[in-house]
Formats: structure tokens, C-alpha cells, sequence
């Protein structure tokens, strides 16, 4: 009986952690050389796609069929992410930056904090816990 409480845990907590800790991975190595990178954008762009392609994989880790996830560069090392994380972080510090001073008080309210106080309680639904 034991087991079947570890078992739950560990079907509720992989599917979190495997949108946590790729996003958790970016923003320390970002911030270990945060010299290079000035722009609060770039941090955003790079945590933004990270964070979908996080989602994506577990979305098709519980039965969505998402294909291009298992093309991505480095998808059999679990670094799927990487190049979408570049890829993001260059697009932020070009849309993010323009939009910041188009739109500042838009820019504000968006937080990467909120948006996963958002996001965990479709985790629950999905798992239908």
C-alpha cells in the first residue's frame, strides 16, 4: 500500500519537475554569466521558450502526440531545449526590448512567477487528480 503512495507522488511530482528544472537550468547558467547578458529581455525570451518546449514534452509524455519535440538538437541527451532557449533569447532581446518601450505598462504585470502560479493547476487537471 506503501508503494502506491510513492508511486502517486511520483506521477504527480515527474511531470512538474519536468517543467521546472529545464527553466531552473537556463536561468542559473544565465545568471552564472549574467555579464553577458544585460538585458532583462534576453533572460525572459530564454525562460519563455524554454518553459513551452517544457510543456510540450510533457504534454507528449502523457499521450499528446507532439512530433517535432523528438527532432529537436539534443532531444536524446533531455536538452531539447537548448536551441529554442537560444533561439528565445535572441528573440527577446529584439521583441522584448522594442515592446518594453512601446508598452510598459503591459510589460510589468508579466511575471515568470505568475505565469506558473497559472500554469501548475493545469498539471493537476491533466494528471485529473
Amino acid at each position: 500500500a506503501s508503494n502506491l503512495g510513492v508511486d502517486r507522488i511520483i506521477a504527480i511530482a515527474g511531470p512538474i519537475l519536468t517543467v521546472i528544472y529545464p527553466v531552473s537550468i537556463l536561468l542559473v547558467v544565465m545568471s552564472t554569466f549574467s555579464k553577458y547578458f544585460i538585458k532583462p529581455a534576453v533572460f525572459k525570451g530564454a525562460a519563455y521558450a524554454t518553459l513551452l518546449i517544457s510543456f510540450l514534452n510533457v504534454a507528449d509524455s502523457l499521450g499528446f502526440t507532439i512530433e517535432f519535440i523528438h527532432h529537436l538538437p539534443l532531444n536524446s541527451l533531455g536538452f531539447n531545449w537548448v536551441i529554442p532557449a537560444i533561439i528565445g533569447g535572441l528573440l527577446g532581446k529584439l521583441l522584448f526590448t522594442n515592446f518594453i518601450k512601446t508598452f510598459p505598462s503591459k510589460i510589468k504585470n508579466l511575471s515568470f512567477i505568475s505565469i506558473i502560479k497559472k500554469l501548475i493547476p493545469l498539471c493537476f487537471k491533466t494528471l485529473s487528480i
